[in-house]
């Protein structure tokens, strides 16, 4: 009995993964600053370059965070990311930062 362990249950598929993604991406408006981009960089070419640029690094990004879901495979997302990686002190400090950034 004291061998058993309880982990959460899957419940994101991978089309409301997918659905979830995209809501992020749509929501942050996309569809309004190209007009910024573009008026800063003063041609069409250099606003593709800056998206297609900043495009790369989102999926860099979430390339890490797919490696880092498969390899560590206990609940926590960024903050037992950064426990494994610099010890409970900066995950700790990850923690409270986090409430006063996302709140």
């Amino acid at each position: 009995m004291g061998d058993e362990k309880v982990q959460m249950r899957k419940q994101l598929g991978l089309l409301e993964g997918v659905a979830i993604i995209l809501g992020i991406i749509f929501g942050s408006g996309i569809f309004i600053t190209p007009k910024e981009v573009l008026e800063k960089t003063g041609s069409v070419w250099g606003s593709l370059t800056v998206w297609t640029l900043c495009g790369g690094m989102a999926t860099l990004g979430a390339l890490s965070y797919a490696e880092l879901g498969t390899t560590l495979l206990q609940s926590g997302g960024d903050y037992h990311y950064i426990n494994e990686a610099y010890g409970p002190l900066p995950a700790f400090l990850y923690l409270w930062d986090a409430i006063f950034v996302f709140v």
